[in-house]
């Protein structure tokens, strides 16, 4: 007993000294454990929150809480093309809104969220206080924002406008106004005739001969060659314009020439006689066209009203002015033959004149697109001034296709008559030329 006794003694001395160790052992290493544990749960919680606040900032972008920061940034408008720095600011998350870079100061107090049945809730901050000049202090009348709560099984659509800052350049809107109709507008239009067919009577101080060309001489520039030049100004309705054409048609071989009274004197033959020759005739001729215009209808066409279409236009623009003919004719012969005899006979006869008569003329288009617009021109010069016969008259008709705002196109279709006739007997000289074909046009604006 006694033995039992002293056993339990010695329990209940250790007791109280094993007790103060394992009290000892928990205080320094379960402790420590535990605040260990609770700091790196801190950090795990508020990493994230440092790591979306540097990229806010260093890109100033909105970016939902929601979101990662790869798929906003596909949701952003497009950056203004003008460079501009940004400050770093103070970036607030808050709880189901969507993350902003705010440029005013913060609040004095954070708000601090307690979360209820699960949900996070938004406290708003408390009025800072503010001294006086009596030393006493006043709640801020500052206006504190209180963030609406946001179901969170709804997520929010991130905003693609953003909000308009002073201190920031904004792009300027591209202008829409046209260029004023009161400004000189140019163009330079080289065009290039192909002659399908070409007939001329050619007298050259009395010896006739005719040229006949037709579309197997196309490619032969050698015998049909028709290209010019034209200028245009114009400013509002009216304008100006200078074309320059050249025309050369030539035939020879064996042709039928007619020979006035006395030319064949040294074969026998004093009367007027058509032989046949070797022979070569061309007729070579330059038009210049110096003229005013003036645009006296320019119509839209069709109901404007329910299909306005600013190009579907009617337009007559009149014009007067001046040409300038200035031709050649030149008659080559090298033999003549009577019956089967071939004669040897020389002659070489030519003809030069300048012309200057009055233009008159007018060009009626039809615009239908943008790109597609018809044209019909026409003129008459001459008018038998100064010369027995003197009148010349063109008509072309074709289609424009515009390329680009400075460069169309044009395919028509063109007819010209050219009618002279001066002098007597062997200083008689005529002309009488015919052509229809094609003419290519190309026009470049500035």
């Amino acid at each position: 007993m006694k033995l039992k006794n002293n056993q339990s003694n010695q329990g209940e001395q250790i007791s109280p000294t094993l007790r103060g160790c394992l009290q000892k052992f928990n205080y320094q290493l379960v402790k420590p454990a535990l605040l260990c544990a609770s700091s790196l749960l801190s950090v795990a919680i508020a990493l994230p929150s440092s790591l979306v606040y540097a990229e806010e900032t260093a890109s100033n972008q909105r970016v939902h809480p929601r979101h990662s920061l790869k798929q906003a940034t596909s949701l952003l408008p497009v950056p203004s093309p003008e460079p501009y720095s940004v400050e770093p600011r103070r970036l607030y998350l808050l709880p189901d809104s969507i993350a902003q870079v705010d440029g005013s100061a913060p609040p004095a107090s954070e708000p601090s969220a307690e979360p209820t049945s699960g949900e996070p809730t938004l406290q708003p901050a408390e009025p800072s206080a503010q001294p006086t000049p009596d030393g006493s202090t006043s709640p801020s009348t500052e206006p504190s924002a209180e963030p609406t709560p946001i179901d969170p099984t709804q997520p929010a659509e991130p905003s693609l406008e953003p909000t308009p800052d002073d201190s920031i350049p904004q792009p300027a809107e591209p202008s829409t106004q046209t260029a004023p109709s009161d400004r000189w507008q140019f163009s330079i239009e080289p065009f290039f005739f192909i002659p399908l067919s070409v007939k001329a009577d050619v007298t050259a101080i009395g010896r006739t001969a005719s040229i006949d060309a037709g579309f197997g001489d196309i490619l032969n520039l050698d015998r049909a060659f028709d290209a010019g030049l034209r200028f245009q100004g114009q400013k509002g309705r009216a304008g100006f314009f200078i074309s320059g054409f050249y025309l050369f048609a030539e035939q020879s071989g064996n042709l039928g020439v007619t020979f006035p009274p006395g030319a064949l004197q040294g074969l026998g033959i004093p009367t007027a006689a058509r032989v046949n020759a070797d022979a070569k005739v061309s007729v070579s001729q330059g038009t210049i066209d110096v003229a005013g215009f003036y645009r006296v209808v320019d119509l839209p066409l069709g109901n404007q009203t329910e299909r306005p279409n600013p190009f579907r236009r009617l337009i007559i623009d009149p014009f007067l002015g001046i040409r300038i003919d200035i031709f050649r004719l030149e008659l080559e012969v090298d033999s003549v033959r009577i019956g089967s005899i071939d004669l040897p006979f020389s002659q070489d006869v030519s003809f030069s004149s300048t012309r200057v008569s009055p233009l008159i003329g007018a060009t009626v288009g039809l615009s239908l697109s943008q790109r597609w617009a018809f044209a019909l021109r026409g003129d008459i010069s001459g008018f038998d001034i100064g010369a027995e016969r003197d009148f010349k008259w063109n008509l072309l008709f074709g289609a424009q296709y515009s390329v680009s705002p400075t460069t169309s196109l044009f395919l028509g279709y063109q007819f010209n008559d050219y009618e002279f006739r001066d002098g007597e007997e062997l200083r008689r000289s005529e002309l009488d030329l015919e052509q229809n074909g094609l003419l290519l046009r190309a026009i470049f604006r500035f």
